[in-house]
């Protein structure tokens, strides 16, 4: 054993030296080292530490894993294995453990064995020349009486030696935190305040700026140390005493503190880039004037440490960066930061407990707090997508932590920071913030949040139905100039509003454009632009447009749609129905808004086609709203079968072409609808036709006949369009999906309907009387001439119906 473990004096206990040193040769593994030279591993080694020194320049490279097993000329490691596989060459040290240190002292009165506890009685350690100290599941009391106030340094551990308690599965410099089997130690100063553990010997400058130091004298490290002293403690509890003799950790190498508590007046600081301090609790630092600082910006960030029932949480010291994750400051802590820095101190808290700027001592230092925001980007499928663009502003407009692009789902996380105190200052509120997810193809996504907690959540993007281009379609549009910086649209090139809808997504899409809203809106072909500035120059545009900026059209430009601009502006959009016949009734109705848009009885001379216009507004009609066209037409004795036509409004207006039938069964009746006189039309429930003959006789075929002039007036092209068809000249259908008709007989005598069958497509009876009525009923044995060829036609050869007799008994089936 190389190690040499002596007492150099009353107070201490010195470990001098590695337990073993040797070489490695080629074949190791991560977890399995070969033997080559020095000291020759043993089955014995088991249980205890081996460090592979990668650099002998730099500490903080230094790996230590757990001994599993051992031969004479294998080591194999537990706790993940080495970062990587050791070369041929590399230098190995093997721990000394506290069973080494008891061996050695054998003396209870100096170190006491309890079971897993080692008291040292009135002392301490001293670790030298590379020595390297590490146990686990111990228990471990260790006391120094020194009575200098903070110099020597307590507990000392020399440059290139190391001290491990309990284990890290991963290993360091891996953001692992999984410990287990760590130790207890308590720590005490029984005179004064002392700085422990780290050590560096005085030089000349240390004494001519301390009269107490002497060259050669073994000082606190103060600074950085490439080869300063390894202090890992993994799943540990530390305490020291509540008091006026606090201990304060100052070491020039790697500090790590994973997974472990500390209690008590204690606090440090951090020199090398390489501590690590994560999954801790800090409690019980009453003593004021001390606390937890860094001397370095730690390449892994302090993460999830609970501060309470301290005097000071943190200090702030010097001019170095640290960003701290997941920390929890309680209200027991009187200061959450003691500020003593110069203006380049950059302290940031993300996801932390959210404190005031009155937990901050002075204005001394940069300070910022921030919520975390992690995205996964998917389709609505839950497909990761790359290429989606993720940016997030605060309320100045400043983009937080860049703008993100996802790969395959992921984002890279963005800190928005909500509290910014630069030094010299007060702390400002930099929320709420606007947030902002865009892929061109789907529907962008912008809306504000405080970010007052962190975010973690999957974002499903659906796709934007209204796009036609594809990206490279959409980015080779010409003649259209969006200057986002002053909200100016100008158009150079004729364009629709699809045109325009698809380059403006195209643009927003750009990394460059993520910080301006989503501005314009698209409902179908109408567009409103906001805020922004309108110039149609020398071209036209084709849509409906809406701004509460100016509309200017330069030579001769043009718009065609409404246009509505801060002035007020409306264009009006032309309708127009073609090869239509003149007298003919037409009806505009607008099905999405439920509501009439014209009705008009046209001029013209009978038997002639014409073409008529008009023009609506925006109100009336909106781009892509449903509109329905009517047309009836009735000319004496001669009439066409009403025409149904649906149409949706274009950004350019909106044209029928109409091509009408004649009503043959009409024409061939010859009777004019509108020379009845003994019928009255009835549009209130229910519906129908009331009959007043003096002579008691009613006619179908005038019912017919008054029936279709009646649609071309305006009540009734509204309220009994397509109510009533003629079969033939016998037989007429009331079609009460569009029209409720019944005849009800109003007059002072009894009213026999006859010539021909009237009948409702519900089968329930075509008359209808009220109370106190007269008689109404219906004969149509003139329709025995038209049913029985149908009725034989329809039968089997040897069922047929040789006849029909009119009798009052067949008739009522028929109605």
């Amino acid at each position: 054993m190389s190690a040499t473990i002596t007492e150099p004096n009353s107070s201490q206990v010195q470990v001098s030296g590695a337990y073993k040193d040797f070489t490695g040769k080629s074949g190791s593994t991560t977890t399995v080292i070969q033997y080559d030279s020095g000291e020759a591993p043993a089955s014995g080694d088991e249980g205890r530490f081996l460090m592979w020194r990668e650099t002998t320049t730099d500490t903080g490279t230094w790996e230590i894993r757990y001994i599993e097993s051992a031969t004479s000329t294998t080591v194999t490691v537990g706790d993940g294995g080495f970062s990587s596989a050791p070369p041929s060459g590399s230098k190995f040290r093997m721990s000394s453990n506290l069973d080494d240190i008891n061996t050695a002292i054998g003396d209870a009165a100096k170190l006491r064995k309890n079971g897993t506890h080692y008291e040292f009685v009135n002392r301490e350690w001293k670790l030298i020349s590379g020595a390297f100290l590490a146990d686990v599941d111990k228990s471990i009391g260790i006391t120094n009486k020194n009575t200098a106030t903070w110099m020597p340094s307590a507990f000392q551990v020399g440059t290139e030696c190391a001290v491990q308690f309990g284990r890290l599965l991963g290993g360091e410099a891996n953001d692992s935190v999984e410990t287990t089997q760590g130790c207890r130690l308590a720590l005490q100063s029984t005179n004064n305040s002392k700085l422990i553990f780290g050590t560096r010997i005085a030089t000349d400058d240390d004494a001519d700026k301390n009269d107490d130091v002497e060259v050669g004298d073994i000082l606190s490290a103060d600074e950085y140390d490439a080869l300063g002293c390894i202090l890992n403690f993994y799943g540990c509890q530390i305490e020291a005493s509540h008091g006026a003799k606090p201990l304060f950790i100052r070491a020039g190498g790697p500090l790590r503190m994973i997974g472990t508590i500390v209690d008590g007046d204690i606090g440090g600081r951090f020199y090398s880039d390489a501590s690590e301090l994560v999954d801790c609790r800090f409690s019980g630092n009453s003593g004021g004037g001390h606390a937890w600082s860094s001397a370095t910006t730690p390449t892994r960030d302090i993460d999830n440490v609970f501060f309470f029932a301290n005097d000071t949480a943190l200090k702030s010291l010097g001019d170095y960066d640290a960003t701290f994750k997941n920390c929890r400051f309680s209200d027991s802590n009187t200061k959450i930061i003691q500020a003593d820095a110069s203006p380049n101190l950059n302290f940031k808290f993300i996801d932390c407990t959210t404190f005031a700027d009155n937990k901050i001592s002075s204005n001394d230092g940069n300070y910022k707090q921030g919520k975390s925001i992690n995205y996964e980007i998917t389709d609505s499928s839950g497909v990761g997508q790359s290429d989606v663009l993720v940016a997030v502003y605060d309320k100045n407009g400043l983009v937080q932590t860049g703008v993100q692009t996802s790969s395959s789902g992921t984002v890279s996380e963005i800190q928005a920071i909500f509290f910014d105190k630069p030094h010299g200052s007060g702390a400002s509120n930099l929320a709420p913030f606007d947030i902002r997810v865009r892929k061109y193809g789907y529907t962008y996504l912008g809306f504000q949040s405080a970010v007052s907690e962190s975010i973690k959540q999957e974002v499903r993007l659906v796709d934007n139905a209204n796009l036609v281009s594809t990206k490279a379609q959409a980015q080779a549009i010409s003649g259209i100039s969006l200057n986002f910086a002053t909200s100016t649209l100008t158009l150079t090139e004729d364009h629709s509003a699809q045109a325009l809808y698809d380059y403006y997504q195209y643009q927003l899409g750009e990394s460059a454009n993520m910080q301006y809203a989503e501005d314009f809106t698209k409902s179908g072909s109408a567009f409103d632009l906001g805020d922004w500035d309108l110039v149609v120059d020398g071209c036209t545009y084709t849509g409906d447009i809406t701004t509460s900026g100016d509309i200017t059209r330069p030579s001769d430009g043009k718009i065609i749609g409404t246009a509505t601009d801060k002035d007020g502006t409306i264009v009006l959009l032309p309708w127009e129905i073609k090869n239509v016949e003149a007298t003919s009734r037409i009806q505009l109705y607008n099905v999405t808004k439920d509501a009439l848009v014209i009705t008009s009885k046209l001029n013209g001379t009978a038997g002639t086609l014409v073409d008529t216009a008009g023009s609506y507004s925006g109100d009336e009609i909106a781009v892509n709203d449903v509109i329905r066209l009517r047309v009836t037409c009735v000319v004496g004795a001669s009439a066409m079968l009403p025409v149904i036509l649906q149409g949706v409004a274009t950004s350019t207006g909106l044209t029928f072409q109409v091509d009408q039938v004649a009503d043959e069964v009409y024409n061939s009746n010859s009777i004019d609808g509108s020379t009845v006189s003994t019928l009255t039309a009835d549009y209130s429930n229910p519906m129908g036709v009331d009959v007043s003959d003096a002579d008691g006789t009613a006619s179908v075929k005038e019912i017919y006949a008054f029936f279709v002039y009646s649609t071309t007036t305006e009540d009734g092209v509204e309220n009994w369009f397509g109510g009533m068809r003629a079969i033939d000249n016998a037989n007429y259908e009331v079609v009460t999906a569009n029209a409720d008709i019944k005849i009800q007989n109003i007059g002072t005598n009894a009213v026999i309907v006859s010539d021909g069958r009237l009948f409702r497509d519900d089968s329930a009876s075509v008359l209808f009387a009220k109370q106190g009525d007269k008689p109404i009923s219906m004969d149509s044995g003139a329709l025995v001439t038209s049913v029985q060829p149908q009725v034989e036609a329809a039968l089997n050869a040897n069922a047929k119906i040789s006849s029909i007799n009119n009798n009052s008994k067949l008739i009522p089936s028929l109605l």
